[in-house]
């Protein structure tokens, strides 16, 4: 599949397709995962240029209060929608707390094991009808064929950073993508997300905490290659199958693992 350029589409700041990896000697397919902040109102050319990108499923990674503020535009555009909160409350109260990045990264590693799984599963079977990931790819089923031809996923959060990042580094690794390259995805986040969204986030800030929302600034915008790779020192734990042994942990069959690597390698 063609790709569009999907770096100055309107309405995002942090859109990507992960195709193009390399995985030992496959590749990941195009239009089978993509990544982004969450989105305001996306206008019909937008919502075109998604779907020419092969996005037909969305997995929402926010809670119910933030997706409250900012509602998804896409279940009203046709595309498959999933709600699938990673954590109970938004970024916002971790950096309250005065929580750095890579404490947030620790507590998440031990704490939210489940639900990142669940959402690797759903980058595997991308179906609303398929909750616990039975039945995937195979026919009647409603999941994701595992060549990709049911359509590609796009994983977002609030700025598509910290769950976002978490979810695509965990399916990344557990289908090969060689470490280097899984980080290196990861740390282009801050360069997306200077500028105008961090600017607009900092002066909706101003409004409740004044002066001191410059101090919300690591959790918003950073994304240190180190902190990533820190993360999957904890959930790698030195074994030569890289995140495959914390996602069967925490729920993840074989089986399901062998359709997410069919799904996303060519």
């Amino acid at each position: 599949m063609s790709t569009p350029d999907l770096s100055t589409v309107p309405g995002f700041a942090n859109l990507r397709d992960v195709g193009g990896l390399a995985a030992g000697t496959s590749t990941v397919r195009s239009g089978v995962l993509l990544r982004s902040d969450a989105p305001g109102p996306l206008d019909d050319t937008t919502l075109d240029v998604l779907r020419t990108a092969g996005v037909r499923h969305v997995l929402d990674l926010r809670d119910l209060e933030e997706a409250g503020h900012q509602p998804t535009p896409f279940a009203a555009a046709g595309f498959d929608v999933r709600s699938m909160p990673i954590f109970t409350g938004s970024a916002r109260s971790f950096a309250t707390v005065g929580t750095s990045l890579r404490a947030m990264y620790v507590s998440m590693a031990a704490d939210c094991g489940t639900t990142l799984t669940e959402a690797v599963r759903y980058v595997a079977v991308p179906s609303s009808s398929v909750p616990d990931g039975s039945g995937a790819g195979l026919p009647g089923s409603g999941g994701a064929l595992p060549d990709g031809s049911e359509g590609g996923v796009l994983v977002h959060c609030t700025a598509g950073k910290d769950r976002t990042g978490l979810t695509v580094a965990l399916a990344l690794r557990a289908v090969g993508v060689a470490r280097g390259d899984v980080v290196a995805n990861y740390a282009e986040t801050e360069a997306r997300l200077r500028g105008p969204w961090l600017d607009a986030k900092l002066e909706l800030l101003r409004r409740f905490v004044g002066d001191d929302a410059e101090s919300y600034t690591e959790v918003l915008v950073t994304s240190p290659a180190e902190v990533l790779e820190e993360f999957l020192d904890t959930v790698e734990d030195g074994s030569r199958e890289a995140t495959r042994p914390y996602l069967r942990a925490h729920g993840m069959t074989d089986a399901e693992l062998e359709t997410l690597t069919r799904r996303l390698l060519a």
